[in-house]
């Protein structure tokens, strides 16, 4: 039996067999959310596709929380067209919006704002804005703020098409949405690259709620590609995932002795790799440094003089570059994973809830770690497996904690 690979051409469909019944049941999924069930029958295998379609594959690109309503809503992206789904908290029920020209797997993201209002920051230089209800709402003065032109990271220059509803904004990558945030008090923040379509680095630029640039000099003036953010709490305070982390602690201290092992090289690598640090920092804003890296903007960075400087370093490969952060209140290694890859959009996400306290994934041991405002662990949950599997050396039939990660 031939199945055409559906979705990225590269993606392999997934499988697994059920032997517990007669006859076993084969069952695969694909790249877009399909789901086979596969049996034999009459000496033939035979597919029944039980899947919907309506999540896809794009489900976890554009998770986002509405934390200006009173009754909480979750967004997510659907299967493209300029789909969303809306979920309710206190209904428990979804409702589609389709906000037009945000479709296709990459490019598009959505943050909402006060009122109801969706951001979405569209590669390689539009920032989109929506109702509620999808509708697109056109900025003030948007379509003026385009250039005629704009020089590009090839070396040459494009003349930007307009959106609608857009304005001008040098967007690097937006698979996931780690580079738009809004603050409180509504003004939102976004990550710039130098140019259109530029890869890293990144600077943080601040505008009012109706699009205006508070200033063109950045808050935190230098972030990779991998940068997940910004967040903020309710003092203004910012929050950035990088790869960053202290030259002795590449790593949580858990898997020294694993890694001590004889042929642990390649997986030591691997982990260094994708650890990263929660950093915050107060409104004054820093930087993050990387030995031989370009700045996104001209001349020199102006950071206040009053900013502490310290040293870190940055892993591509597991291998340590030397790297800095300027104006940091505290720095927590441990989000996994926030790596320094060719793609980012392979990176986790995190959030910071309105008491100022941090959830982060914790992948490489299946956990979520929560920390006070100082950076301050207070609580982990989660562990390795689910009820159907908890590793070789298990003899529980369900898994614990309370709150398990599979």
């Amino acid at each position: 039996m031939a199945i055409r690979r559906e979705g990225d051409p590269t993606m392999p469909w997934g499988m697994t067999l059920d032997d517990s019944v007669a006859p076993p049941i084969v069952w695969m999924g694909g790249d877009r959310g399909s789901l086979l069930r596969i049996t034999q029958q009459e000496g033939e295998f035979r597919a029944k596709n039980l899947s919907t379609d309506r999540y896809g594959d794009l489900g976890f690109v554009g998770i986002e929380v509405d934390r200006f309503r009173r009754d909480k809503e979750i967004y997510m992206r659907e299967n493209g067209g300029g789909n969303w789904l809306r979920f309710s908290e206190a209904t428990g029920e979804f409702e589609r919006v389709n906000c037009p020209g945000t479709g296709g797997s990459a490019g598009t993201c959505i943050v909402p704002g006060p009122g109801g209002t969706l951001y979405a920051p569209a590669w390689p230089y539009h920032l989109k804005r929506y109702d509620r209800r999808g509708k697109p709402l056109p900025w003030v003065g948007g379509i003026k703020s385009y250039p005629a032109s704009t020089p590009t990271s090839r070396g040459n220059t494009e003349e930007p098409k307009p959106a609608s509803n857009g304005l001008f904004v040098p967007v690097s990558m937006v698979y996931m949405t780690h580079t738009f945030g809004v603050r409180h008090d509504g003004n939102f923040f976004v990550f710039q690259s130098k140019y259109p379509r530029a890869r890293p680095p990144k600077k943080l630029i601040e505008f009012t709620p109706d699009g205006k640039r508070v200033s063109d000099t950045p808050i935190i003036w230098k972030v990779s590609d991998t940068a997940v953010g910004p967040k903020f709490d309710q003092q203004g305070n910012i929050y950035i995932a990088e790869q960053v982390k202290p030259a002795d602690q590449l790593y949580p201290t858990d898997f020294d002795e694993y890694f001590a092992a004889e042929n642990r090289e390649p997986e030591r690598r691997a982990a260094a790799t994708m650890y990263g640090s929660i950093v915050k920092f107060s409104p004054k804003g820093g930087m993050f440094d990387f030995e031989g890296s370009a700045n996104p903007f001209d001349g020199e960075p102006q950071l206040d003089p009053s900013l502490r400087k310290v040293a870190a370093v940055s892993c591509e490969y597991g291998r340590p570059k030397p790297a800095s952060i300027t104006g940091a209140l505290w720095s927590k290694m441990g989000i996994s994973h926030v790596a320094l890859h060719y793609c980012n959009c392979e990176n986790t996400r995190y959030d910071v809830d309105e008491f100022g306290r941090v959830w982060y994934p914790d992948l490489n041991r299946f956990r979520v770690c929560v920390l006070d405002t100082d950076g301050n662990e207070i609580t982990h949950f989660g562990g390795y497996g689910n009820t159907d599997n908890r590793g070789p050396d298990s003899d529980k039939p369900l898994s614990e904690p309370d709150i398990p990660l599979g």
